[in-house]
């Protein structure tokens, strides 16, 4: 045995303890990332015990099957829900671990590394500066920005958005976060996914929040997993794409197949479709692997399967080619052969990924309010730029907002009550914002709910639409973008709402149809409503232009087919006929569950405050079944 103070047997002439002995021993900060990747590892092995939270998981696992099945492997869902199981459905697991193990004997920079790891993140994230050995990335619905560590063969472009669950972890950096296990890096071509994920977040009355990614991670797991292939149409362009977003290791794969066909002559839609199928192959399923040849190989062989690659090589053959084992390549095959199946579908029929929800209610989006607060901010400097509005935005954006007068505090009290958590807290703030400014529009809208008949209340809308109207501003091409024309229209609507549900259904219709006049971009869902009121006070004509003049944009919409059926029943005295018949079984197939309510003539809700609504879910039955 050598000893600490022998001389080193490599013959270097120092003692072993100073030479040799170091490469043998972890040094302080390998230590506590091995203890670290011990508790995480021992979480994952553990955290569920308990037969309710095992039913909870189960459940919840079949939800992402039933949403994702159609294009990811059982074995890749199960990955992808159980960090989002542990770490964000229920965190509780995470902090009792967390408490649990605290209270044990450990490092003083684990105890402190720990300690801050009680709030996981939910990365949703753009690249906006990368260094060499870390890279900066700012929240896509939000505001924060993070220090990501670069892993060797780790290629991250600003054409990317980056996607994960992570720990907060600044021993090195402000703002750093430790990654639990890995990152996805999707491409973000002309900003498509980032429109995708801000638009659902919109529709979906969420913005940044932990909220928002419980309820929609599944989801967001679909966009990723449908991004539309065909959209990228060119030989050079589709080697562009692996340029741009895969790795190092991943772009030898390529380069690998693309040798091995060079002699075969593969067409140019051929090698431009293999060369997707590569891109889309590591951007959705992110497959391990230590040989680059294996992966090459199965490509080989898919596209020698679907003819792609004329000939008829064997199994033996082709492994012989790459020099792999044939074996090797069978888990590749198979879920190459599934991306296939799922491409080929969209090249079909050319369909983009529709609206995963739209948003019905008298109240506003929560990101609404934040406009208004960058507005507020902004009003008062001198812009004559994009760029100079957009530095300015950054400056200002994480900046606490202050109201400058009774009117700023009135609203700033008014979208507080919006957002509130219990309708005590609501009537508070409310409460506040009028006495701030009895002449504020939202603070009169949210004065009805205190009215005590109906005749009050009918007051109130008046005199909110009425102040409104003095403030609106119809310049702007599409007047919903200037967020302080925003109350005035919500009034008009809520109190078309009133109207309606009070059977009032002509005076309903005209409060309707002016918010479509004002606005024909319609982003509070007025059209159905005026359909529907145009079609229960018998005036059909103008129900039917109201659906003409959206037809193109929401002729596969459920409220759309069953509106459109209703006004035909209506017009033929209600009697069925081959056309009604026709219109309906379309309508049912966008939507089956209100057939369901119809039968049973189920009682009807009132519109919701806020709600997002699912493309045929039952609450977009719901409220279907309310304009019926």
């Amino acid at each position: 045995m050598i000893g600490r103070n022998d001389p080193c047997p490599c013959g270097s002439g120092k003692k072993y303890k100073k030479c040799c002995a170091l490469k043998n021993e972890k040094t302080n900060e390998q230590l506590v990332e091995v203890e670290l990747e011990r508790i995480l590892v021992k979480f994952f092995e553990n955290a569920v015990s308990l037969p309710a939270d095992y039913a909870e998981l189960e459940r919840t696992e079949r939800e992402w099957r039933y949403k994702l099945g159609k294009w990811l492997s059982n074995e890749d869902i199960s990955e992808r829900l159980a960090e989002y199981f542990l770490f964000v459905a229920r965190t509780d697991l995470w902090k009792r671990y967390l408490l649990r193990t605290l209270n044990q004997q450990m490092r003083p920079v684990v105890r402190t590394v720990l300690e801050k790891w009680q709030n996981p993140i939910v990365l949703l994230a753009r690249p906006i500066a990368i260094y060499e050995d870390y890279f900066v990335v700012e929240e896509v619905l939000g505001r924060q920005k993070y220090s990501i560590p670069r892993k060797k063969g780790m290629e991250v472009g600003q054409n990317h958005i980056v996607f994960g669950i992570v720990l907060p972890d600044e021993r090195e950096r402000e703002n750093g976060i430790y990654l639990i296990e890995g990152l996805t890096f999707i491409y973000n071509k002309n900003r498509a996914f980032e429109r995708k994920i801000e638009s659902f977040a919109e529709e979906s009355g969420y913005t940044a929040s932990h909220e928002f990614f419980k309820a929609h991670m599944a989801d967001i797991h679909k966009i990723i997993a449908t991004m539309n292939d065909a959209d990228y149409e060119d030989v050079d362009e589709a080697a562009a794409i692996i340029k741009e977003n895969l790795t190092s290791e991943q772009q030898e794969v390529a380069k690998i197949l693309e040798e091995k066909i060079a002699s075969l002559q593969l067409h140019e839609e051929g090698l431009t479709f293999l060369r997707l199928l590569t891109a889309s192959y590591f951007v959705r399923n992110q497959p391990i692997f230590r040989k680059p040849e294996v992966i090459a190989a199965s490509l080989f062989k898919v596209a020698n399967d679907i003819d792609l690659i004329e000939g008829d090589y064997s199994q033996a053959e082709i492994g012989e080619k790459f020099g792999i084992s044939p074996g090797s390549m069978k888990k590749h095959v198979d879920k190459l052969h599934d991306l296939v199946d799922e491409m080929m579908k969209d090249v079909e029929e050319k369909e983009n990924t529709p609206p995963v929800a739209y948003s019905i209610g008298t109240d506003p989006l929560r990101t609404e309010r934040f406009n208004w607060e960058m507005l507020c901010k902004t009003s008062s400097l001198t812009i004559e730029t994009m760029d100079q509005l957009q530095a300015v935005i950054q400056q200002t954006m994480n900046e606490p907002f202050e109201p400058a007068g009774k009117e700023q505090r009135a609203q700033a009290f008014a979208y507080g009550a919006y957002d509130a958590e219990d309708g005590e807290e609501r009537r508070h703030l409310a409460e506040q914002a009028f006495a701030e400014d009895p002449e504020n529009v939202d603070a009169l809208l949210l004065q009805v709910e205190m009215a005590e008949n109906e005749q009050e209340i009918e007051r109130l809308y008046k005199q909110a639409i009425q102040n409104g109207e003095k403030l609106f501003d119809d310049e702007p091409e599409i007047p919903w973008g200037l967020v302080t024309n925003r109350p005035y229209m919500r009034a008009i609507f809520a109190f078309g709402v009133f109207l309606y549900e009070n059977d009032r259904k002509s005076e309903a219709a005209g409060q309707f149809d002016k918010l479509v006049t004002l606005n024909p971009s319609d982003h509070q869902g007025a059209r159905y409503l005026a359909v529907a009121s145009f079609i229960q006070s018998e005036a059909y004509e103008k129900a039917s232009e109201v659906l003409q003049q959206y037809e193109d944009q929401a002729v596969d919409e459920a409220a759309y087919l069953y509106l459109k059926w209703y006004l035909e029943m209506e017009m033929a005295g209600g009697e069925a006929n081959e056309r009604t018949v026709a219109l309906f079984d379309q309508a049912v197939k966008a939507n089956p569950h209100v057939n369901v309510l119809i039968e049973g003539d189920t009682p009807k809700i009132s519109m919701p405050k806020q709600q997002a609504v699912s493309s045929g879910s039952v609450e977009e039955a719901n409220y279907i079944w309310y304009l019926l």
